[in-house]
Order: C-alpha cells, then sequence, then structure tokens
C-alpha cells in the first residue's frame, strides 16, 4: 500500500462533449508547486542564456550587452509584438476558457478505441 493519492485520469477518451478537467481533483498548493517548479526552470534557462552572452562576449563573437544594445528595426518590432500578443494569448486564453471543446469529435470514435 502506499501513501500517494489516486488520483482519476483526467483523460480516458476522445474530448466530444466537454473538456476535461486537468486539475479536478488537485488541490490548490499543488498548482502553485507546478507553477514554482516552472519559475524555477525559467530561472535556469536565464541563466544559462546569460552564460552564453557572457561566453560570447568574453570570445569577441558578440559585444557586451549585445543583446541589450539591439535595436529592432520597425518591421521587427510589429512582429516582435505580434509574436508576444500571440504567447500571451494563447497562455493566459487557458484562463478564460470555456469547458466546451475547441473541436468536435464525433462521439462515434470510441468504438474504433476499443479493443
Amino acid at each position: 500500500m502506499t501513501d500517494r493519492p489516486d488520483y482519476k485520469a483526467v483523460l480516458e477518451g476522445p474530448v466530444t462533449n466537454r473538456e476535461p478537467l486537468l486539475v479536478h481533483d488537485l488541490p490548490a498548493d499543488n498548482v502553485v508547486g507546478v507553477v514554482t517548479a516552472l519559475a524555477a526552470e525559467i530561472w535556469i534557462l536565464r541563466d544559462r542564456l546569460h552564460a552564453l552572452e557572457r561566453e560570447l562576449a568574453a570570445r569577441r563573437v558578440l559585444p557586451p550587452d549585445a543583446a541589450e544594445n539591439h535595436r529592432e528595426s520597425e518591421q521587427e518590432q510589429r512582429a516582435s509584438q505580434a509574436e508576444l500578443n500571440a504567447f500571451v494569448n494563447r497562455i493566459l486564453a487557458e484562463l478564460a476558457r470555456g469547458r466546451t471543446p475547441v473541436s468536435n469529435v464525433d462521439p462515434g470514435v470510441e468504438r474504433y478505441l476499443r479493443g
């Protein structure tokens, strides 16, 4: 016997009429733990990126502060802003997403998934 909780399967078949509740039986502290773990991973990526920037500057591949001093053209600025907007909307849209699936799957598909 184990002390680990017995979570329900999140998705047991095709999504046919309602989006699954991905964290329906997870305590809020677990969700905060996930956010904290992701923040730690982002910090690691930032730290590694800074190390690479320092190496490139030390090897004179790029001047120091090349990333900070980079100036985008107006076209690059528009493209960057569009990418940022799409990224933010894709991520934050999950907070407001309804329970209706964004695509429809014929409920008859289940007969093909059963052995």
